[in-house]
């Protein structure tokens, strides 16, 4: 298999976390732009209880976990093209637990409670230290080895 890259050097740690992140950061901007701001916390605990779903919760619940797996397949991909091994698109969710950190903000954004961020405050899950674990996790072979200080 060719791989996608061409470059001639291998990616560094902060390469690599900048675009695993760049890959979560997306699928949960997917996900927050998915979400009405008419659909109640109460309606999505009801919705995940019956199948009667007048809200369209159920959907948005669907379009949270396809967010997810995007990202699982991009972060595999990914994995896939630099160290010529694969990995299924599940495992890089199952690393970082990404599938419950969008859960969370589903649950988050539709609690009725839910009065938005100020200007400069954190409004998203902190997808750069899923990065770090990521990359930590899945790229120590690629990644050089740190050289001993004489």
């Amino acid at each position: 298999m060719s791989s996608m890259y061409r470059g001639k050097k291998k990616f560094d740690r902060e390469q690599l976390i900048f675009v695993v992140e760049c890959m979560l950061t997306s699928a949960v901007d997917r996900l927050e732009m998915q979400i009405p701001p008419t659909v109640s916390l109460d309606d999505l605990r009801i919705a995940r209880r019956t199948s009667d779903d007048p809200t369209g919760v159920n959907m948005i619940q669907e379009v949270a976990y396809e967010c997810a797996q995007l990202a699982g397949h991009m972060l595999s991909v990914f994995y896939a093209q630099l160290t010529e091994d694969g990995m299924e698109s599940e495992e890089p969710l199952n690393i970082v637990k990404f599938e419950r950190v969008m859960e969370d903000l589903l649950e988050e954004r539709l609690d009725p409670d839910y009065k938005g961020y100020e200007i400069g405050q954190k409004c998203s899950p902190d997808c750069r230290k899923m990065a770090e674990k990521f990359v930590k996790v899945v790229f120590g072979e690629y990644l050089p080895k740190p050289r001993k200080k004489a």
